[in-house]
């Protein structure tokens, strides 16, 4: 009888193990595989979780990228939700601009994912010397007051969501032209090679 009881024990564990270990997996990303000065905003999801809904806030290097009133961008809720509170806007702040008040929520029902979607679009104007320097010029903002989620009616702050690995960045959100190498450091390597080549042919 003790046996069973063990037995049912451990499986009844290895269960709520295996459920925890299958929870889905899911997060907001910002990203510019385009490498435009346009840039996505994603819910990424391994499996079908229901949303009730959301606040978001990132910022940018304003030296880098600027983002002015009327610039182009587009807010995809899904069904059902509406955009809350208008538009989003900006605050500037030092050393960078934010971004809050990308919200969108329903009175009845939620919204169900089961694949990546985007939610929001944003173009910026990119300076002229803007220099990609390895820095993203676009990041979350996740101790934003407000910054939340709603996720299987669990509520997820910005700092909470940043801290368990569910803020993350994509590619191209580098802004402008590549850090040129300097003359003397192609010199310096050109020389660097002509003495290994010199000194093989001695060999």
């Amino acid at each position: 009888m003790k046996k069973n009881i063990s037995l049912l024990i451990i499986a009844t564990l290895f269960v709520m193990l295996t459920a925890g270990n299958s929870l889905a997996a899911w997060g907001l990303q910002l990203d510019n595989a385009d490498n435009d000065n346009i840039f996505d905003l994603w819910f990424m999801t391994d499996a079908t979780v229901s949303i009730n809904g959301y606040t978001i806030a990132f910022a940018y290097d304003d030296t880098e990228v600027n983002w002015a009133d009327g610039d182009t961008y587009t807010h995809n809720p899904p069904s059902p939700f509406m955009e809350l509170f208008g538009a989003p806007y900006h605050h500037a702040s030092d050393p960078d601009n934010v971004v809050t008040n990308l919200s969108a929520s329903c009175f009845v029902g939620e919204a169900v994912l089961s694949n990546d979607y985007l939610l929001a679009s944003f173009t910026l104007d990119v300076a002229l010397d803007a220099i990609a320097d390895g820095s993203p010029d676009v990041y979350w903002f996740a101790d934003a007051t407000g910054f939340k989620i709603i996720v299987d009616t669990m509520t997820y702050t910005g700092a909470q969501m940043l801290a368990d690995g569910q803020l993350t960045l994509g590619s191209g959100l580098d802004f402008g032209t590549p850090v040129p190498i300097p003359g003397a450091v192609w010199l310096l390597g050109s020389g660097l090679l002509g003495m290994i080549g010199i000194r093989r042919k001695k060999k």
